[in-house]
């Protein structure tokens, strides 16, 4: 008889578990903490259909809705397939500024279209959402002149364009997409301004992940880019970006800065590149012809080239990084001027932490640690007038007999410019108290979120109501109590 009970018990134990399990698993997570898996889309309940067209307004009459932003329309349970066909586009919107939503569509070129998934142009007040936009011979999502416009919580893969582009589109915002195997980029921006570009997984692009052509004041966040046969993220004539909290793993390099673009010399001044981890790529970070740009808080580590790799500009400030196990932890050659590279740990190099070619000049290097760089000395300079100081390397060590906070013995640079480091320190630099530190002069930081204000906010819908968070533990806590009195009565 106990026996019997105790199995009883146990299974009653495992279906409350069980059901307080799945109940917590239901609810929403923290969309910007980490990567959301776009809903699945019941291919059951779907009604298959020829292409969708608006040109006007008007056109959006036989979809329910009323265009308000209360009360948007809406495109929502398609599939939609492509005949072999030379120009057809499945879902199209031009020339409209009422509210309105894409969602739970299935969208595929099959291979055979001379189209795409989505084209919005011209439009306002978009939000597409929870598709799967695959297989197209053009682009998956297009959006071309257009504004407050929201893509979230897509699929978009195995298209022969651009999974998703921006092309003079301004305050839109992209988040929680999956974007892989296309065969350009994952997401393009080509002149436009104050797009957000937050929290996307963008993978296995066979051109790379995130592309920012002549882009102004983007907000590039908290993405998993990786595994891109091109670059992870691309910037070419960009201007007054942020590009933070970035995973950026096994692509070709991690984050480029271009001077050419489809204008011409165009290099990209006066972006902020902040707390990204850098790892596995071919190279970290390159930068051609930019100025005024900083870089701080990334670790970047792991890659087969060179952490830093600078081919002309100036006024760049590398701060506050953790450069590791790569080639050369910093590299500058060509036209460079006054790049600050300051607060930055070099450790594990496989060659200097830090290199300067012939050309550039008045660089300043100071307050940085070098550590277990495998060339000695840890740094070369074969430019003009470039300044170290202050920097503590390892294999000296302390060598302050006087205790006034200096060697007394400089450290030689090598290189042809017969450069040393008169005034390095006995300890550490970083993490330590007693040390006076500047290490974030130049910085001016304003960041946000969410540029769009007009676009439709979507609210966050919990799969079930809210009070049966509520009344399932109640639950559980009466059903132990019943057990408890059941198991005490069978002792009797």
């Amino acid at each position: 008889m106990g026996n019997r009970f105790n199995v009883k018990l146990s299974t009653f134990f495992i279906i409350l578990i069980l059901s307080s399990s799945v109940m917590v698993l239901s609810r929403p997570h923290n969309t910007l903490d980490q990567q959301p898996t776009p809903l699945l889309i019941e291919q059951s309940g779907l009604v298959t259909r020829e292409k969708i067209y608006i040109n006007s307004n008007d056109d959006f009459q036989e979809f329910p809705g009323s265009g308000t932003k209360e009360d948007p329309y809406i495109i929502a349970g398609f599939e939609i397939s492509s005949p072999v066909s030379d120009d057809y586009d499945l879902i199209k919107i031009e020339g409209t500024d009422v509210y309105f939503i894409i969602e739970n569509n299935i969208l595929t070129g099959n291979d055979q279209n001379s189209g795409s998934g989505i084209i919005i142009v011209s439009a306002l007040n978009g939000l597409v959402r929870y598709n799967e936009v695959r297989d197209n011979s053009n682009w998956g999502i297009l959006i071309a002149g257009s504004e407050d416009i929201i893509v979230e919580h897509n699929l978009v893969f195995s298209n022969m364009h651009q999974g998703l582009e921006l092309l003079s589109s301004n305050n839109n915002i992209i988040r929680h997409n999956t974007i892989s195997n296309n065969q350009i980029h994952g997401i393009a921006s080509y002149f436009s301004e104050k797009n957000d570009i937050i929290n996307n997984t963008v993978s296995f692009n066979s051109q790379g992940g995130i592309h920012v052509e002549e882009g102004i004041s983007h907000i590039i966040n908290r993405n998993l880019v990786d595994s891109n046969n091109g670059v992870g993220i691309w910037l070419g004539g960009a201007i007054s970006n942020i590009i933070e909290l970035n995973e950026i793993s096994s692509n070709s390099a991690g984050i480029m800065f271009r001077d050419q673009t489809q204008l011409g010399n165009n290099p990209s001044d006066d972006n902020y590149i902040l707390n990204n981890l850098i790892f596995d790529n071919t190279r970290g970070i390159t930068s051609s012809n930019g100025s005024n740009n900083t870089f701080s808080g990334n670790l970047i580590h792991g890659n087969d080239g060179h952490g830093f790799d600078f081919n002309g500009g100036e006024n760049n400030i590398i701060t506050n990084n953790i450069i590791s196990n790569n080639e050369y932890g910093y590299r500058s050659t060509g036209s460079v001027i006054q790049n600050v590279i300051n607060c930055n740990i070099f450790d594990f190099n496989r060659g200097y932490g830090v290199f300067i070619d012939k050309n550039p000049e008045y660089e300043i290097i100071v307050r940085n640690d070098f550590l277990n760089n495998q060339n000695k000395p840890q740094a070369n300079d074969n430019g003009f007038s470039n300044k170290f100081e202050y920097n503590y390397w390892d294999e000296i060590g302390n060598q302050d007999q006087n205790n006034d906070g200096i060697n007394d013995i400089q450290y030689l640079i090598s290189g042809d410019a017969n450069n040393a480091d008169s005034l390095s320190i006995p300890i550490r630099n970083m993490g330590q108290s007693n040390v006076n530190l500047d290490c974030n002069f130049g910085l001016n930081l304003a960041t946000g979120y969410l540029n769009s204000q007009n676009a439709i906010k979507p609210e966050l819908k919990f799969p079930v109501s809210n009070s049966l968070f509520i009344i399932f533990p109640v639950l559980i806590i009466f059903g132990i109590s019943i057990a408890i009195l059941f198991r005490r009565k069978s002792d009797f």
